[in-house]
């Protein structure tokens, strides 16, 4: 059955940052971005920024809310892929979180992430 959901998180985030950071993980994963997600009937909902690919065509989308990082869309026949870059958005936002906190107690780090599935690997070097 066709549903529009939102799982909220506890990871407190704003929009201004998370667009950016929702834009920089579509560009290491070659998915592309958009304003909005649609239903299983095309309804659309929109949202501050949205992930798709033909993997993933009504899209996953992201906002925030009560200052809180949350996912939205239809997860209907993508159950799998829905999940998959819903668990990876998340585990990419603590890290785009914390690499600005690196950044911003040591200017001169160096650091670099990587994707493996829906895991996201920081390595800091001072």
């Amino acid at each position: 059955m066709s549903q529009h959901a939102i799982y909220t998180t506890d990871i407190k985030i704003d929009v201004d940052t998370l667009v950016k950071a929702i834009s920089r993980l579509a560009d290491e994963i070659g998915f592309k971005i958009r304003d909005y997600v649609t239903d299983y009937y095309g309804n659309r909902t929109y949202v501050p920024i949205a992930l798709y690919s033909p993997s993933l065509p009504r899209g996953i989308g992201f906002n925030v809310r009560d200052g809180k990082f949350a996912i939205e869309g239809d997860p209907y026949n993508y159950y799998y892929i829905f999940d998959k870059y819903s668990s990876l958005a998340k585990n990419y936002i603590n890290c785009y979180l914390s690499r600005k906190q690196v950044y911003k107690l040591y200017p001169g780090a160096k650091v670099k992430t990587r994707i493996r599935e829906t895991v996201v690997e920081m390595e800091v070097v001072l």
